[in-house]
């Protein structure tokens, strides 16, 4: 009984062995699939390079309060006490949007530690502090003298393309330390009128063309 069943395990193991070493059927699969592919993208021409630096990580963090208002401050030259103050008392980024704007304070409102990311205010407090850094610098250089729209006299009832687009490049290289795009400076442009054929007045568009740039993603986001 022992002497068979040794044979028979023998005979399984030469069959595993040869079925193990065979080699299989190599596949060269001429006469499958031919000419696919062919011609693929040919005369097609490359997509052009952004007109910006792509950066070379993908993570990108939330500007939070502080940084905003330093940036602001820098770029339309204000002081901090003519940027955004609640019935003229209370700091709009120190006091009255702080939360929003990413900040916190562990003093008065017992918030130990900021927002981990905006909420559903942040935009509507970061437009309100920048149109109001828009217009107390729009005010100041209406009144004189200029210190950032030297381009554009603010007096007037409308703006000529000129110094239209003069006063967008000068805006964007101060808000966004950049150029602006082809396709940014023709919505700008767009500015100059109310959509209905009427023009905008020097003032407004300056305070109009500074907005757009100054609530932009990038001046929150880095």
């Amino acid at each position: 009984m022992l002497r068979q069943t040794l044979q028979l395990l023998s005979s399984c193991v030469a069959v595993v062995v040869v079925v193990a070493c065979t080699e299989p059927p190599v596949v060269t699969g001429e006469g499958e699939g031919e000419g696919e592919g062919e011609g693929e993208g040919e005369g097609e021409e490359p997509l052009p390079p952004p007109p910006f630096a792509i950066s070379s990580k993908s993570a990108v963090a939330w500007k939070r309060q502080r940084a905003v208002e330093n940036d602001l401050l820098e770029a339309l030259a204000l002081n901090k006490g003519e940027l955004c103050n609640e019935l003229g008392l209370y700091s709009c980024v120190d006091f009255v949007h702080t939360v929003p704007l990413g900040g916190n304070d562990p003093f008065v409102k017992s918030q130990y530690e900021p927002l981990a990311s905006p909420t559903v205010t942040s935009p509507v407090a970061l437009e309100r502090v920048v149109l109001s850094g828009c217009i107390a610098r729009v005010d100041k250089d209406l009144a004189g003298p200029a210190v950032v729209f030297t381009t554009l006299p603010l007096g007037a009832s409308s703006v000529d393309d000129v110094e239209a687009e003069a006063t967008i490049d000068l805006l964007a290289r101060r808000l966004l330390r950049r150029d602006v795009t082809a396709d940014e400076r023709v919505k700008l442009l767009e500015l100059t009128d109310d959509g209905e054929g009427n023009a905008v007045s020097a003032r407004d568009f300056a305070i109009l063309g500074c907005v757009v740039l100054g609530t932009m993603a990038e001046t929150v986001l880095y």
